[in-house]
């Protein structure tokens, strides 16, 4: 199954432009979390199809299942490729790889430009235990 930042990624292939493919995954994104924000579940509190809520619902989501959180980056580990962020539920791990995207406003940057204290939207995934961060949303 692609990924959500993935399939969002695709339309730069097919059309050959940043601005285009910026937008795109913006909108996708912003879309995402709109329809959680009026699902009712809230950020941190279940998973993108409004199931689950509560503390812990995320880590009981089955694997596969995009999920959302948001809050300020306590910790970043460049090493190990993991940064904390300090959510509803306490403080989450989140493992970064190749495939993971990260985004200031319209700017696609990396995980190096990740700092301490900022406040993040996280769009992730369940690999069995490990939760693997899909998409970074970097507050301006």
């Amino acid at each position: 199954m692609a990924r959500f930042a993935d399939r969002c990624m695709m339309a730069d292939v097919n059309s050959g432009g940043t601005i285009l493919r910026q937008l795109l995954v913006v909108a996708s994104a912003a879309a995402l979390l709109a329809t959680v924000a009026m699902s009712g579940t809230g950020f941190g509190k279940g998973t993108a199809s409004g199931t689950g809520s509560g503390k812990g619902a995320a880590r009981s989501a089955a694997a596969g299942q995009m999920l959302i959180e948001r809050g300020p980056v306590t910790n970043i580990n460049m090493t190990a490729m993991s940064f904390n962020c300090r959510t509803a539920d306490g403080n989450r791990l989140y493992q970064v790889d190749g495939a993971t995207k990260f985004r200031r406003g319209y700017d696609l940057v990396s995980f190096g430009d990740l700092q301490t204290g900022a406040n993040v939207q996280v769009l992730y995934h369940l690999e069995g235990k490990t939760v693997v961060a899909d998409l970074v949303l970097i507050s301006s």
